[in-house]
């Protein structure tokens, strides 16, 4: 039979609890996360008055993972879950759905190449109605005119960001001692 060992507190207390061991040299910190055997053990199963015929233990790892409490039916939080991450990558489809607004020259364009320039006001021949300038103009003859909002598509797709930081389901207690 395995059995598991769910919450580790730092005690802020004069004295441990009955039935809590520090961890120190017999049980130190490279055994957080590994299954220990009561045989090697024996001392620590004792201490903490683990039933017979349970003859190895799973030492929780919560280094560097917050406590949350158990939810008992919440998918996620119940005893002995793990999850969070400790950063969040955010895309596009996270951020909330926007637009940019889109300017133009409202200069007569001076150039055809719209490398390293802005979209230009057109100047259209009234007899043959085509246009007779070019259709980009340089940046130092921008001349800002506020296109129509949907001249660009929008961004952004409104999707939730998961936020939790990394965490371990434990339940709480309240010890009554005399």
């Amino acid at each position: 039979m395995i059995g598991r060992v769910h919450k580790i507190e730092v005690p802020v207390l004069a004295s441990l609890p009955d039935h809590s061991l520090l961890i120190d040299g017999k049980l130190c910190l490279e055994q957080l996360g590994q299954t220990i055997q009561r045989v090697d053990y024996p001392d620590y199963f004792a201490a903490l008055n683990i039933p017979a015929g349970v003859d190895q233990v799973q030492i929780a790892d919560k280094r560097g993972m917050f406590s949350v409490g158990c939810a008992s039916g919440v998918q996620g939080f119940e005893l002995g879950d793990t999850g969070g991450s400790p950063t969040t990558a955010i895309g596009v489809d996270n951020l909330p759905p926007h637009n940019h607004p889109m300017f133009a020259s409202s200069m007569p364009g001076l150039v055809a190449s719209p490398e390293g320039n802005v979209f230009a006001a057109s100047v259209v021949d009234r007899g043959t109605g085509e246009t007779v300038d070019p259709e980009y103009t340089t940046p130092e003859f921008f001349v800002p005119a506020q296109m129509h909002i949907g001249s660009i598509g929008n961004a952004g797709g409104g999707q939730d960001v998961n936020i939790m930081p990394p965490y371990a389901v434990s339940r709480y207690f309240i010890q009554v001692v005399e």
